[in-house]
């Protein structure tokens, strides 16, 4: 048997070629070495904090929490066995044992550095806790009035799901600050411009309330301060309640006859269709893209709700009857796409088509005229941007909503996850100008 001193002496050269190992990315080996250390000096608290530290980078998590509870039993006094202990603890998600530990590091050494930073990522795992999985709530009258879900996947991912989409953002939280940070990134389209990271700011509340806001008006940089203004939102916990009053008219839709399905349908769409054009041109002001956007937004969130009384298949028809590639089966059905399809060029949501007949007054058949077309104002394209309208106009032939997807997919997405993040996109595209 070694000699006590010799022990000792043996057990530093483990501790410093185990200490290499773990340097080299080797934590088994140094494992190995720190263990046969401790059989040497089983009372070397430093060799039990280093071993905890290997046993962490294997993620043995049990074990590393058994050895910096022996290393703090062994050195009360040694704040980096209760750094050690924290850590462990961390990773174990025994949260409130390691705010103990941390405690009693600020007790030991007040300016030690790894104080603030052990608090930050238990605060952040915590609130995660709180903000996992899904929340919805309705924004603003302003911005549409539609209802948004937002399902917390994990510290890095939300699904936000809008008009019937779901959408993956990357997540970023940061909750040192106050209030705390929620930043959503959301992935473009092919082909679409590189969407700017929308900056919110959140907490929950003692009700389980999750207050959001977005930002409003601003560039994507200039993140709110204060929960308050069009882009604040409250989100409950869950999903959104069933809707009841769908219900009973999607039964009663369910009675109509295929071409009665189209005509109301296509009654319903032109009379939410806007007096005014709303696809944004490059060519706009800002202030006047923000507004067009805007009502784009709400425009998307009336057309939703009308697509889910009547569902895809009555859309497919009614998309066919608009494109002319399907004769309609009545006059009255083909007054009232005709009066669709002007409205939406009033709107900026079709191609103009000089073939396309102009009554004078809109089908006694609507329940809720249509603004006529020669009473709404059209703007004249500026010169040199005849191309974009024509451009922009051309994807609405697909699908009545699809235009305001396709004039920017990013612009959309991104107004979708933010609330108001159609104006910051904005912004985004003026300063790559």
């Amino acid at each position: 048997m070694p000699s006590s001193e010799d022990a000792k002496k043996k057990a530093e050269e483990l501790k410093n070629e185990g200490n290499k190992n773990f340097g080299e990315g080797k934590p088994e080996a140094a494992v190995t070495c720190y263990t046969k250390g401790l059989e040497l000096d089983p009372t070397s608290h430093v060799l039990m904090s280093n071993r905890a530290a290997a046993y962490l980078r294997l993620n043995n998590l049990k074990e590393a929490v058994k050895d910096a509870k022996a290393c703090v039993k062994q050195a009360p006094e040694w704040p980096k066995g209760y750094t050690r202990l924290a850590q462990s603890l961390f990773q174990m998600g025994m949260y409130d044992d390691c705010d103990e530990a941390i405690n009693t590091l600020e007790k030991l050494e007040s300016d030690n550095r790894n104080i603030e930073r052990l608090r930050s990522l238990v605060k952040k795992k915590r609130t995660f806790m709180q903000l996992s999985g899904k929340w919805y709530g309705t924004v603003s009258k302003e911005l549409g009035g539609y209802i948004q879900t937002f399902d917390f996947k994990s510290e890095t991912e939300v699904i936000v799901s809008v008009f019937g989409r779901d959408i993956t953002a990357r997540l970023n939280l940061n909750t040192v600050e106050d209030p705390m940070h929620l930043d959503l990134l959301v992935e473009p389209a092919p082909g679409s411009p590189p969407a700017p990271e929308v900056k919110h700011i959140f907490y929950i509340d003692e009700d389980d309330v999750l207050h959001l806001c977005s930002p409003y008006m601003t560039p994507p940089e200039v993140r709110p301060t204060k929960f308050e203004g069009p882009a604040y939102v409250q989100m409950r916990r869950g999903s959104p309640p069933a809707d009841n009053s769908k219900k009973e008219k999607k039964a009663a839709i369910t009675k109509l006859s295929s071409a009665e399905k189209c005509l109301e349908f296509a009654k319903a769409v032109t009379e939410i269709l806007p007096d005014q054009r709303i696809s944004p041109l490059q060519s706009d002001s800002e202030e006047a893209q923000a507004n067009m956007m805007q009502q784009n937004i709400q425009f998307q969130t009336a057309y939703f709700n009308v697509k889910e009384l009547y569902g895809a298949d009555v859309e497919s028809d009614l998309r066919e009857y608009l494109e002319r590639t399907k004769t309609c089966p009545s006059d009255d059905l083909k007054n009232q796409v005709d009066a669709m399809r002007r409205k939406m060029q009033v709107a900026g949501l079709y191609p103009e088509d000089s073939e396309l007949p102009t009554p004078a007054a809109e089908p006694t058949s609507t329940p809720t005229a249509a603004p006529a077309v020669s009473s709404a104002k059209t703007e004249e394209p500026t010169p040199g941007n005849e191309e974009e309208v024509k451009s922009t106009a051309k994807a609405a032939a697909q699908e009545p909503a699809k235009a305001i997807k396709d004039n920017s997919n990013t612009i959309l997405a991104v107004g979708l996850v933010a609330a108001a993040a159609a104006v910051v996109a904005i912004f985004a595209l003026r300063k790559k100008d």
